[in-house]
């Protein structure tokens, strides 16, 4: 099955056809990120799909390794399917998206902080670009 842009998939859907996880935003299979699934809005990502914020106040192993394992795929060009949550189980694919950039600049955070106070606290910011 090839993804339809605008058509709504489950996560389920999305990890039989892509693999990872049905819960991380950036799922993993085989050492790669297999697409983004991210929730935009104010209290997740208000600027979804082109900035996600990451990580949690913890230390987020996982999270920052995908993050940093998406950035380095964009550097080689390798874009991913990304999709937008709507509401419970309903996921839009937007299109194929190649990271091209990652900060963890406390400033840039703490700047981010400021301008979303409902997103709460993470560590790091994504950018991304959309191909096809």
């Amino acid at each position: 099955m090839s993804l339809q842009l605008g058509r709504v998939y489950t996560r389920q859907q999305i990890s039989d056809m892509l693999g990872g996880s049905i819960q991380a935003y950036l799922p993993v299979a085989s050492g790669r990120v297999t697409c983004g699934c991210f929730v935009p809005g104010p209290a997740m990502n208000p600027n979804a799909p082109d900035e996600v914020l990451f990580g949690r106040p913890d230390e987020s192993p996982d999270i920052n390794k995908a993050a940093d394992l998406v950035f380095s795929q964009g550097q080689v060009g390798e874009a991913i399917p990304v999709f937008l949550k709507l509401d419970k189980g309903e996921w839009e694919f937007r299109g194929e998206y190649l990271c091209i950039g990652i900060t963890r600049d406390e400033r840039v955070v703490r700047r981010k902080m400021i301008e979303y106070p409902s997103r709460g606290q993470f560590h790091g910011v994504l950018r991304f670009e959309r191909v096809a």
